[in-house]
């Protein structure tokens, strides 16, 4: 994990390179959570995109935008539960306000079993998980190359040509989120994972460099810290966050300042 051939923009936060093994197979969704997916579910509509300034996206195929961590929690939780045959669900929620999909804002979680790889049902990926499912194997800033040289920190919005393919980003999109799978996918066949929409993961933020608390399935309990960390980038991130080990921290009470999602996984078993 961490920035390995794309020092630019590593300054940001903190990316040292850490060797992480993760000991089980795992499934992720190839697209963010959709606007059809959560309305499925009996979400309703979403009603933060007008207050975020974005352009509506409102077909079957838009990633959903509004999610609080706790919005991404108990949809994995509805998810697990409408499974045929029905998953154990990951997230066990305490004191919460508000309904899903509506800003459900929570005090506290525990899981049904230590790890958070062990649970069966739908979850949010850790920050390892989904390092290692972006990359692809590759160790680009990207996985579609390495960048021309930016100004230090990359904290304005700069064209990157290694981006225009994979990713929706604030020199080319700014103003609106699009439908997800509408450009290339990594090797893995995953789509937007850079750009776009913003991911929230399981993993608690930790300011001193990755969230590595073990050399194996780091970050796997329940953590309680309300900063967490989001991946990918959106349309308003600069460029120095569209990256693969780029970061950025967010309190789970709050959409992120701009498009929030999410693409959750399941642990594989034998």
């Amino acid at each position: 994990m961490g920035a390995q051939n794309d020092p630019i923009g590593a300054q940001l936060i903190v990316e040292t390179n850490v060797d992480v093994t993760l000991s089980h197979d795992f499934l992720i969704q190839a697209t963010e959570v959709t606007l059809e997916q959560t309305l499925s579910l009996g979400w309703d509509p979403p009603q933060h995109a007008g207050d975020m300034a974005l352009v509506p996206c409102d077909a079957g195929d838009c990633p959903r935008v509004d999610m609080t961590w706790w919005d991404a929690a108990a949809l994995a939780n509805q998810l697990s539960a409408s499974h045929s045959p029905s998953l154990q669900q990951c997230y066990e929620l305490h004191g919460c306000t508000g309904k899903p999909g509506q800003g459900l804002i929570c005090t506290a979680f525990t899981m049904p079993v230590e790890r958070v790889y062990d649970c069966e049902g739908f979850r949010l990926p850790t920050e390892a998980e989904w390092e290692y499912a972006v990359r692809a194997g590759t160790d680009t800033p990207t996985y579609n190359g390495t960048w021309a040289m930016v100004p230090p920190y990359a904290t304005g919005c700069w064209r990157q040509a290694e981006l225009e393919e994979i990713a929706w980003t604030c020199s080319g999109s700014p103003d609106r989120v699009h439908g997800v799978g509408q450009l290339e996918p990594n090797a893995w066949g995953l789509y937007d994972m850079i750009g776009n929409v913003s991911e929230w993961t399981h993993s608690p933020y930790d300011s001193d460099g990755p969230n590595v608390d073990a050399a194996t399935d780091p970050s796997g309990g329940p953590h309680l810290a309300p900063l967490r960390v989001t991946r990918g980038g959106s349309v308003w991130s600069v460029t120095g966050y569209l990256r693969a080990s780029a970061k950025q921290p967010l309190s789970w009470e709050l959409p992120l300042s701009g498009p929030s999602g999410v693409r959750l996984v399941r642990s594989l078993f034998d």
